[in-house]
């Protein structure tokens, strides 16, 4: 049975999120896989640094720079150790934090993953104006208009009075341009594109409370097997296989 076989008749839509306790063990598996190996790899390298050092300070007890030698290497022991927990925690906690929505799609020949962002709020500052009472806008139209006339005359006393229409209307154009640049960020964070990996290049590993996808070493998602039925997780399974 090939794998178009599998998902001729099948089309998986999820929606779902990650708990920061799911994500902690993806993301644990992930390294033990591909992070941990060379960590313990540099370990062993350092730690066997450590010992020739160690000799050459028994041989030479004057020979300072060994003792030095014997110190990095510990202290690169420790790094290789404790960097890989750090980001694990890090990332644990922001993704315990943005509490965020992503979708997963199976097609007949690839797999997508994407995140669903937060809308945005259209018109904020209509919408921001329309709670706001009537008389507290006078007040600070007044207060604006006040501290405006305050700025004009603090900036006529130090340019002698020099003050240009074309320096406002260059000011103006200034804003307007950030203000866009603003808008057409937002609009790409809006619009960033789904991840596509072809069943090709797909490995898929499980794990009691969730299934790891990975493309290659680098890239890798975690997606809850809660979120799928049984024939759903009988599919990514034979998948998985190569329909075996």
């Amino acid at each position: 049975m090939t794998k178009g076989d599998i998902l001729e008749n099948y089309r998986i839509h999820k929606v779902y999120k990650i708990t920061a306790d799911v994500f902690r063990k993806g993301f644990a598996a992930y390294q033990k896989k591909f992070v941990y190996p060379k960590s313990y790899l540099l370990m062993a390298v350092f730690f066997i640094l450590a010992l020739n050092f160690v000799y050459g300070a028994v041989n030479a007890p004057d020979n300072y720079f060994a003792y030095i030698m014997i110190v990095l290497c510990l202290a690169l022991m420790i790094r290789e150790w404790f960097n890989p927990r750090k980001l694990r925690r890090v990332m644990t906690d922001a993704v315990r934090e943005l509490e965020q929505e992503y979708k997963f799609v199976l097609a007949d020949d690839y797999v997508e993953f994407s995140t669903i962002q937060r809308e945005y709020v259209e018109n904020f500052p209509e919408n921001q104006g329309d709670n706001i009472p009537e008389e507290n806008d006078s007040d600070d139209s007044t207060k604006l208009s006040t501290i405006q006339r305050e700025n004009v005359e603090n900036s006529h006393e130090n340019q002698g009075g020099n003050v240009s229409e074309e320096n406002s209307n260059d000011d103006s154009t200034e804003l307007s341009t950030i203000q866009r640049g603003d808008v057409e960020n937002s609009q790409d964070f809006e619009n960033v594109p789904p991840s596509k990996i072809t069943l090709d290049n797909l490995q898929i590993l499980e794990y009691d409370d969730f299934f790891l996808f990975l493309n290659g070493k680098i890239m890798f998602y975690i997606v809850p097997k809660s979120v799928f039925s049984d024939s759903e997780l009988n599919i990514i399974r034979n998948i998985s296989t190569g329909g075996k």
